[in-house]
């Protein structure tokens, strides 16, 4: 509970401080974190930001450091440098998660989702290891919190399948914690992930139908809640299926939606996944191979930036089936 007011000591003169700039500070990066979801301009969402920042600074008020370094990594991990062309947003984002990690001040919960965005960011990027170093690492300081919290024991076990797949608890334990999320509809964020994750093991056990119906179903409802990323990614999700079963065109019109989408939700990530998708269907639909490497090729800088070697492994795989594509096409009409 916080205390009426908080003591402040400068120059060696205790001031007291109104909690109203704690609050007020805290207010806007929650409002910043919702704008950021909503996939509102980046400069509205950084305009805010610093507002939250810069009374807190000025007056010296404890535990806004930390909060602040993990919003600042999120929404340069989220917008990316499609919207920021000079400058490398996984250098920043990253910056902004060590400076995070530095900060001493910091309730339990806070230190609970850096540890979680820290492992999750090392994760993404292939790290496994690291990211597992991490979990460990907040398990280490809070043990007790550990046993009780189902994001950690969730994140756990997805690195933990990923460093020892052969003992993986996978079908067993994950799958229950992520029935969890499933029954607490209240909590629409994780509730809307662990559908779309439930899409996803459908899919890898080839159960398309499943998949389809989830990825439908869930839609609507993401259209109304307005979570563009989330989105995105079931509109894409939804065309790999739909282009697997060689329904081309179909996906093809998916993939233009999603793109939108992304541009719309200033969602980096997802975007460029979308285009290497849409470069393949056009490969798929007419052998457009111009097209398809115009795509790629367009993209390949700002997908390096982003410093995700999922995406990189996904650009690879499309870019080398087009350039093989193009040079059997040069070699028929020569």
């Amino acid at each position: 509970m916080l205390a009426d007011t908080v003591e402040i000591v400068a120059s060696g003169k205790p001031e007291k401080m109104d909690n109203s700039i704690y609050l007020k500070s805290i207010f806007q990066l929650s409002q910043a974190q919702s704008m950021l979801q909503r996939g509102d301009s980046p400069s509205n969402v950084f305009k805010t930001l610093y507002q939250s920042n810069i009374q807190a600074s000025m007056r010296g008020v404890g535990y806004i450091s930390l909060p602040y370094n993990m919003i600042k990594f999120k929404t340069w991990k989220h917008y990316g440098s499609a919207f920021f062309f000079d400058v490398g947003n996984s250098v920043l984002s990253e910056t902004y998660m060590k400076m995070a990690l530095q900060e001493n001040e910091g309730t339990m919960d806070d230190k609970e989702k850096l540890y979680l965005m820290a492992s999750d960011m090392h994760y993404t990027n292939g790290n496994h290891s690291l990211a597992m170093e991490y979990l460990q690492g907040f398990a280490a300081l809070y043990p007790d919190q550990t046993t009780m919290s189902l994001p950690w024991k969730q994140a756990f076990l997805k690195v933990q399948a990923q460093l020892d797949p052969a003992n993986a608890l996978q079908n067993t334990l994950d799958g229950q914690l992520n029935q969890l999320d499933l029954l607490q509809p209240e909590n629409r964020q994780r509730y809307f992930e662990a559908l779309h994750r439930q899409a996803e093991d459908c899919v890898a056990r080839e159960d398309y139908e499943t998949a389809l119906h989830i990825l439908k179903e869930s839609h609507e409802a993401l259209k109304e809640a307005g979570d563009g990323s989330l989105l995105a990614k079931n509109l894409t999700l939804r065309a790999h299926l739909y282009m697997n079963n060689e329904k081309v065109e179909t996906a093809i019109e998916i993939l233009e939606e999603s793109l939108a989408m992304c541009k719309q939700a200033h969602d980096a990530f997802n975007y460029y996944r979308t285009t290497i998708e849409l470069a393949n269907g056009y490969l798929k639909l007419s052998n457009d191979t111009e097209k398809a490497l115009y795509l790629i090729e367009c993209s390949t800088p700002n997908i390096l930036l982003l410093d995700s070697q999922e995406l990189i492994r996904e650009m690879n795989v499309v870019y080398a089936k087009a350039l093989k594509a193009h040079k059997e096409k040069q070699t028929l009409t020569t």
